[in-house]
């Protein structure tokens, strides 16, 4: 007895890639000499939770990666139904992003989560260019700008890393019109929904702790003159003395408000 055909795809139930038998299948393909396309539909069940579910898989002249060695890489656009929740759930709260970043992210993250894997690609890296510009950071590239990122402190060195990688990838998506595979994409994906999340997410929300760290002049002056309300007229101390019970201010920071208190007197 011939071993039914399988195949590898996403399953809505089991919300994860399983591998599928094929039921049925039919395949139709262009009678046009001059463009080649092929469409195969498909009634396939899961071989986890046994759920059925129709796929249909594209691919035409476009569709494949040509490499130095003589490969050639197919890259099928696959639809099916029900159609996948999300290959990546986008973050929540998206009204915390800037607007100059909220729309582009919304936009990619559709491109993605429906198979527009090349667009993804290119937004992701307009994502990158959008952070920069909110930030107001130097740079006539964005080369330039993401290292000034990580130069203001506002992102860490391996966020650098990870931000050129994007960058490249997003770069090869419009220059070269290189087509990346799904699972790298959606990589790039987890990284921004991780990057947005730390720069304006986590950090409004941090904003309503009362235990965080003293980071601005106008909050450390408030301290000091608290402290030196408390002090009797006249008495003489120096500076780390009538800041140094407030845990909130940070040793290696003192010489920077000490500078910007002297700037003011």
């Amino acid at each position: 007895m011939e071993k039914p055909h399988q195949i590898r795809c996403y399953c809505p139930q089991c919300e994860r890639n399983t591998n599928h038998i094929v039921l049925f299948s039919a395949t139709e393909r262009s009678d046009d000499e001059d463009y080649w396309w092929e469409s195969t539909y498909s009634v396939v069940k899961c071989m986890g939770c046994n759920g059925l579910q129709f796929h249909k898989e594209d691919i035409d002249e476009s569709d494949f990666e040509y490499f130095g060695d003589g490969n050639i890489q197919p890259n099928p656009r696959v639809t099916t139904y029900p159609r996948q929740r999300h290959k990546v759930a986008p973050i929540g709260h998206t009204w915390d992003l800037p607007p100059i970043v909220r729309g582009l992210y919304k936009e990619t993250m559709a491109c993605l989560n429906n198979g527009r894997l090349q667009l993804a690609a290119v937004g992701f890296r307009a994502i990158i260019e959008a952070i920069c510009r909110d930030a107001e950071v130097a740079g006539k590239n964005l080369e330039t700008m993401i290292n000034h990122l990580a130069k203001a402190h506002i992102i860490t060195a391996k966020d650098r890393e990870h931000l050129h990688a994007i960058r490249f990838m997003g770069n090869d998506s419009i220059h070269s019109l290189k087509k990346y595979r799904e699972e790298e994409v959606v990589i790039v994906a987890h990284i921004v929904n991780a990057i947005l999340t730390s720069l304006y997410i986590l950090t409004k929300e941090v904003e309503n702790l009362d235990m965080k760290p003293i980071s601005r002049y106008p909050e450390f002056e408030t301290i000091l003159n608290e402290s030196v309300a408390k002090r009797s007229v006249g008495e003489i101390d120096i500076l780390r003395n009538f800041i140094k019970h407030d845990r909130r201010i940070l040793s290696e920071d003192i010489p920077k408000f000490e500078a910007e208190l002297q700037a003011h007197r």
